[in-house]
């Protein structure tokens, strides 16, 4: 099994291939697809392409994609956008609440920075891309209850999210078009695009400076307080491992360690064996605790951002994993250059116990 981290800004885009068999998981931010976009077109086709949720840095460079001429057949796309999460069914008719619901778009709408702007056509959707591409997608949900997927020669174990999850996003979307007096029953372009810029406006980041001081070392890091994600949008990431006949890799997108410990717990799973991890929110410190670390053996971890948003990946992150591995040592690797992580911060962490730090690497081997 192959991993390309591709560049994706500080979002995801993963391509993840077995012989002949292609997945992409997320596309990063808009901006980041002409980056990226060379790795997939000498493609004839990509077996699926997995969304796992609503975010401007994993969505809209599929929407870039899917708005390509030059792009590869998509033969499958596995989403819980707004059709699947509030169970609507598509209209391509104007409603008299479009109005409305196009200023709650602009109410909820991140800053237009080249970064998140989709740039061809305003209030687009990946609900109604895929619809108007006509590529084959799940109708209903995708939750850790779905059973196991094989595409091609890669089998895909859901891990989350759970149905509770998706219906405190679809009651919390309700409770807003009630409060804009808006009786929603069909799904329209402007309904789609609207709730999905309101998921985005869910997303909590912590924007805490960088480590430094009397912090600087790997203990104290590793062992700092841990405060959870609060965000309801990253808690409901699809997270799955992927496995083909050799390998497996564990994809957290942007999920809650809560979530994995759960999953983990009803499996009566004591310790997950993979090849890989793809860490959690970019290395985020809030998406990751000792308990998650010390549940899984696995030598390499891999992180996906240019750090230049929130300062990820966080150094606790990077400390928990180092310090509590069950394998010693062990790799954590990043796809881009980060600011924070310097020579003497590889070093660092190299004599700390052979821990080997990799910045700009984005093709690994299982």
């Amino acid at each position: 099994m192959r991993i390309t981290l591709n560049d994706a800004g500080n979002g995801d885009c993963i391509m993840i291939q077995s012989q002949d068999t292609f997945i992409l998981v997320d596309g990063g931010t808009a901006a980041s697809y002409k980056t990226w976009k060379g790795n997939i077109e000498s493609l004839d086709y990509i077996d699926c392409i997995i969304v796992t949720h609503v975010d401007n840095d994993h969505v809209n460079g599929v929407i870039k994609l899917l708005q390509s001429n030059t792009s590869p057949r998509v033969k499958e796309i596995i989403f819980n956008g707004a059709k699947q999460i509030l169970g609507l069914d598509i209209s391509y008719d104007d409603s008299k609440d479009d109005l409305k619901l196009q200023s709650l778009s602009d109410k909820f709408s991140v800053e237009d920075f080249e970064e998140f702007n989709i740039g061809v056509s305003e209030g687009t959707s990946l609900s109604f891309a895929i619809e108007n591409n006509g590529i084959s997608h799940n109708n209903s949900l995708i939750t850790r209850d779905v059973a196991k997927l094989d595409i091609g020669h890669l089998s895909i174990e859901f891990i989350g999210p759970t149905n509770e999850s998706l219906s405190k996003l679809r009651s919390h979307w309700l409770e807003v078009l009630s409060d804009e007096g808006i009786d929603r029953k069909i799904l329209t372009k402007k309904h789609a695009y609207a709730f999905e810029t309101y998921l985005n406006k869910l997303k909590d980041d912590f924007t805490s400076p960088i480590s430094g001081g009397s912090f600087e070392n790997i203990d104290s890091l590793a062992d700092a307080p841990y405060e959870q994600d609060g965000s309801l949008a990253n808690e409901s990431s699809i997270a799955f491992i992927a496995r083909d006949s050799d390998s497996s890799i564990l994809m957290l997108a942007d999920c809650h360690a809560e979530s994995v410990i759960d999953w983990l717990n009803k499996k009566e799973i004591e310790v997950l064996e993979v090849d890989a991890v793809k860490v959690s929110h970019h290395g985020s410190k809030h998406n990751i605790n000792r308990e998650l670390i010390e549940r899984i053996e696995c030598d390499k971890y891999l992180i996906s951002t240019n750090g230049k948003k929130f300062n990820h990946p966080d150094l606790e992150c990077l400390s928990l994993i180092a310090k509590y591995s069950k394998i010693q040592p062990i790799k954590i690797i990043i796809n881009n250059d980060i600011t924070h992580i310097d020579a003497k911060c590889v070093q660092m962490f190299h004599d700390f116990n052979k821990t080997q730090l990799i910045v700009g690497k984005k093709e690994i081997d299982l």
